[in-house]
């Protein structure tokens, strides 16, 4: 058993044979221990005795998070190559355990019929997916590092994988008023998309789907996907704002999005939640903002 983990999270409770084991403060009346031994069900102390022999063969170093009321316990698992950390969280509804996953369907039991690695199993499904999903992860990683992703959009301080790991489809911008669409294979993430939707309007689109119709017998699953896509475009990419620096250096403003003319320079979006992309463009020489006619409307009855 590793100490660490009871210094790390004390609410974290050893139970054998039905009793209290002490990590922690046993004598205090006032410790969350005895709050926990008076309030909770035998059932909740069943679910601790199985989980902590679960979690003495999966290692403790991966419990990022535990709570005791209401009951949920999180472990963090990331792919081999780190591009994606996904949580598992173990939850507690009346008298049914929950393992829940992103990437993996939702496992219900009632506490009183697991049977021995019920999370050792379900852990072991993930590593599998983690194992399916590799490559494709990789690919859709670095797009997301290198590309302005316009769906699916990321939850705050996590990735895009990490928020949608199983949404293989991306929408990049490409230039004002245009992005593009595609879905990648899981099975063949380096092969040509089948489909690949140019989006926007067709003086502005024009002249890039003729070079993907022109370009698609070059595309080469022996290198990159992004090199085959700038290829296919014939067309710089723009990259992702956050990591260019030039573009952080230049912007004084703290919303990373103003950077850049692709997004709408009212809102400093690209997609609003009626579907609209950037629609207008500022003709003048030295602007060429990008933005939404619903914003600009907005934006000029407000000021009248």
């Amino acid at each position: 058993m590793n100490s660490e983990i009871f210094e790390k999270f004390p609410y974290l409770l050893k139970i054998s044979d039905w009793s209290f084991n002490g990590y922690l403060k046993a004598n205090d009346t006032n410790s969350p221990l005895n709050q926990i031994n008076s309030d909770v069900l035998d059932t909740t102390s069943l679910l601790y005795s199985l989980l902590i022999k679960e979690l003495d063969v999966l290692g403790w170093s991966d419990v990022s998070d535990f709570k005791p009321a209401p009951f949920s316990l999180t472990l963090s698992y990331h792919d081999e190559e780190r591009v994606a950390i996904f949580d598992l969280s173990v939850e507690l509804t009346d008298l049914d355990v929950l393992l829940k996953c992103l990437v993996l369907p939702t496992f219900q039991s009632p506490v009183s019929e697991l049977s021995p690695g019920w999370l050792i199993d379900y852990t072991k499904n993930l590593h599998k997916a983690f194992q399916e999903y590799r490559d494709v992860w990789s690919v859709l990683s670095n797009i997301d590092n290198n590309c302005l992703v316009v769906y699916p959009t990321k939850s705050p301080n996590s990735s895009i994988i990490s928020s949608h790991p199983l949404i293989f489809e991306r929408r990049i911008a490409v230039l004002e008023l245009v992005s593009l669409s595609f879905s990648i294979s899981p099975k063949t993430p380096k092969a040509c998309p089948h489909i690949i939707s140019v989006n926007g309007p067709s003086h502005k689109t024009q002249k890039i789907k003729q070079s993907i119709s022109s370009n698609k017998p070059k595309w080469d699953p022996n290198i990159s996907f992004l090199k085959n896509l700038k290829v296919l475009l014939d067309h710089p990419i723009p990259k992702n704002i956050e990591s260019s620096a030039s573009l952080s250096q230049s912007n004084n403003s703290s919303n990373p999005l103003q950077g850049s003319k692709i997004f709408c320079g009212i809102c400093f979006g690209y997609t609003l939640e009626s579907g609209q992309e950037p629609d207008i463009v500022c003709e003048y020489q030295y602007c060429g903002q990008s933005f939404h006619s619903q914003c600009l409307a907005t934006e000029i009855s407000v000021t009248i």
